[in-house]
């Protein structure tokens, strides 16, 4: 049963002297600084009480609620890759270790699209690597190269015979130019000529000798325009070379050249297929199941030869970009987004943490805002008669659940050793201290009075009562912490009222007053009925507790 406790104030400001009278036939009791009259008593007797001796001892205030034993940790165990289960080597009961070989499903579907990733990623790494080697391969290139070099090596060919044909053409200008001049000067007439053709000479000699001459100039000239077509052909030959390399070099540099986006686009491939492979992997060492926290297994719900689904955790990535391949007019552009979604699948079996026990329970929500983590705990299992089990919160829920209007906040209490016989599912009694004091004073709650802001107690000496000025510190289910204003082994009056009914019953003592008008009502704690109170101290007026 869960106890409501009330702040030392709160009981300080309740608690009031109770006077008894009978008035007009009728009990009236009189609780000062309410009047509050109880119709239907016909009498009442003048307040008791005993006498207490002030004592060191624990004062201890408690929450409680009610709860169930659960292992502090408890694992649905599944494959991360479905399939058939080929092995399966654990049964219920059984104690296994973190990471240790639980079964395994066939893995073969999961091989072979790992095996077809892997193909996809080659693909795209080799692609990747032909765009920043400027689309060409090792062998392409080497024979790309081996063209240029022929052609630059035409060129200098080329080259040397168009000066080769410079340097004849030189040598048979300079022979037609001294032929010419010979020549010239061999037919210019002399002295001696003319006197030749005025005695009447023969001059048949030098006309032979000037034809000769004519043939000379003819070879040597002839010689030169020949040179000169050379030298005009050989320079067109040079100029053809020279174009082929130029455009060569052109066609190699507009294929070897990538656009950023082409480039980019390579590169996602890549980073996709990687993706690709490592969830592929990832899958074919899913079909192997381990056990992921150490413990007991308590339940198997599949067997050898079931097919089974896996529980998984996929992403994917999409890019979109512009400009080809192959393009050097455009630098492109990428752009790329990525999804994850997760399913679990099929629970093979159940592992549970049995040696270490937890209790949640349900706290109202006045009683949980005392409680915090690290506070001790009592725990007591109803199938355990006579055992008592402590622990330590570890745990209280931020999130409130409402029953029928009535907030509860779920607290953890984590059990301390529990023993063997402490079984999960059992019923427990959870009683949280949420504020205790070791080895101090203390007296009972009741024999506390307060009157104008200062708590005081009766103090019996040598037959006589006189009031003392306490201050009290921890307020305890049943007594408080007196800090000062009492020694131990003084003793002190704790009032305690009895009525007597309408029936003539009565009774006094340590009881509950409570109920309804004419039933028996003992001393002590007022509830219940008219002027009751849960604290041991008489407050509120009809109607019960305040």
């Amino acid at each position: 049963m869960r106890k409501k406790q009330i702040s030392a104030t709160g009981r300080r400001r309740r608690f009031l002297m109770v006077n008894s009278a009978i008035v007009g036939g009728t009990a009236v009791i009189g609780i000062l600084g309410y009047q509050t009259v109880w119709a239907g008593a016909s009498s009442a007797s003048a307040s008791q009480g005993i006498d207490v001796t002030v004592a060191y001892g624990t004062v201890s205030s408690t929450e409680t609620a009610t709860g169930t034993v659960a292992a502090a940790e408890t694992d649905d165990v599944s494959f991360g890759t479905g399939g058939t289960i080929a092995t399966l080597v654990v049964k219920a009961g059984q104690k296994v270790t973190a990471g240790q070989v639980l079964g395994t499903v066939d893995p073969q579907d999961a091989q072979l699209t790992l095996e077809s990733d892997e193909a996809t990623l080659d693909n795209a790494e080799q692609a990747l690597s032909l765009a920043q080697n400027g689309n060409e391969t090792a062998l392409q290139v080497e024979q790309d190269t081996e063209q240029l070099d022929q052609l630059e090596a035409a060129v200098t060919a080329a080259r040397a015979q168009l000066a080769t044909a410079q340097s004849d053409l030189t040598a048979s200008a300079v022979a037609c130019a001294a032929t010419t001049t010979t020549v010239a000067a061999a037919s210019t007439p002399t002295a001696s000529s003319a006197t030749s053709s005025s005695t009447g000479t023969d001059s048949t000699s030098t006309s032979s000798t000037g034809g000769s001459g004519n043939s000379g100039i003819g070879t040597a000239c002839a010689d030169e325009s020949a040179d000169q077509q050379a030298v005009t052909s050989d320079t067109s030959s040079v100029s053809a070379a020279e174009q082929s390399v130029t455009s060569d070099e052109q066609s190699l540099e507009q294929k070897r050249t990538v656009s950023a986006g082409a480039l980019l686009q390579d590169q996602v491939s890549v980073a996709q297929a990687e993706e690709s492979v490592a969830a592929a992997k990832k899958a074919v060492a899913a079909t192997t199941l381990t056990a992921p926290i150490a413990g007991t297994v308590t339940a198997v719900d599949e067997a050898v030869g079931d097919t089974v689904s896996g529980s998984s955790s996929t992403s994917s990535n999409s890019a979109n970009s512009t400009g080809g391949a192959n393009s050097a007019s455009s630098a492109g552009s990428s752009s790329s987004s990525s999804t994850s979604t997760s399913s679990s699948g099929t629970t093979i079996l159940v592992i549970s943490q049995l040696d270490k026990l937890v209790v949640t329970a349900d706290f109202a929500e006045s009683d949980a805002a005392g409680i915090k983590a690290g506070q001790t705990a009592t725990i007591t299992l109803s199938a355990l008669t006579g055992t008592t089990l402590t622990g330590r919160v570890t745990a209280i829920s931020s999130t409130a659940t409402t029953t029928n209007d009535v907030v509860t906040y779920p607290v953890t209490v984590t059990l301390t050793n529990p023993p063997s016989t402490a079984k999960v599912g059992m019923s427990a009694d959870v009683a949280v201290v949420t504020a205790s004091a070791t080895n101090v004073l203390e007296v009972p709650t009741a024999a506390i009075t307060s009157s104008g802001g200062q708590d005081g107690v009766t103090v019996v000496s040598g037959g006589k009562k006189r009031t003392v000025v306490v201050t009290t510190g921890v307020a305890g289910d049943t007594t408080t912490q007196i800090k000062s204003g009492l020694a131990a082994g003084q003793t002190v009056f704790e009032k305690i009222a009895s009525v007597t009914s309408n029936s003539g019953s009565s009774s006094s003592g340590s009881g509950t007053l409570g109920g309804t008008n004419g039933s028996s009502f003992g001393g002590g704690s007022f509830s219940g009925g008219p002027g009751g109170s849960t604290s041991g101290r008489p407050t509120g007026g009809p109607g019960g507790a305040p």
